[in-house]
């Protein structure tokens, strides 16, 4: 059985979890072609009054995941953080169950919430004594898909997190093609 390990020191400890509830053991020993996702989440950046730029890119296995940052920040240093993931060959209720199953474990006194949408994705509110955040998860024909928004727990953090709970409530799933 093969395992990768990703060692990532910066990204939001939720976004870690999403990753690690991902499956990456196999026990196929032949290589799989690379497999790309065939959506994306369209994200009108625009509709904020931060800029934002690439923080970090990396495709894992079956996960593919982008982080944004707002301008003047890293991985390093952020304060907000923006991720679009997707895992592959994955459903979307028992992703998301693990994912918060092992969130539960790592984070002490952690709130959480959920919603479906009309359209079955689901969007998941938690706050923590360190960050706050939204994801939306969407089951889409070859995997789960996620946007999220996390900021650090902090004044106007409230606000914040609303304003980005809308803004990924309108942001649509689209065919990779025409980002």
């Amino acid at each position: 059985m093969m395992r990768t390990v990703v060692q990532v020191t910066c990204w939001s400890l939720v976004a870690m979890i999403a990753l690690a509830s991902s499956s990456f053991a196999t026990s196929d020993p032949q290589p799989k072609a690379k497999v790309t996702p065939k959506m994306m989440y369209s994200l009108d950046l625009k509709k904020d009054e931060k800029k934002w730029g690439l923080g970090s890119k990396a495709s894992v296995g079956n996960v593919f995941i982008m982080e944004l940052v707002t301008e003047g920040q890293s991985m390093q240093t952020w304060s907000e953080l923006v991720t679009n993931m997707v895992v592959l060959e994955q459903q979307m209720g028992e992703y998301v169950s693990k994912w918060q199953q092992l969130l539960m474990k790592k984070v002490p006194g952690l709130y959480m919430d959920e919603e479906i949408l009309s359209d079955q994705s689901m969007i998941v509110r938690y706050r923590s004594a360190d960050e706050s955040g939204v994801w939306r998860f969407t089951q889409g024909a070859d995997g789960v898909y996620a946007l999220c928004y996390v900021s650090k727990t902090g004044e106007g953090t409230k606000e914040r997190v609303k304003f980005w709970e809308n803004l990924i409530k309108s942001s649509p799933l689209i065919p990779r093609a025409k980002m």
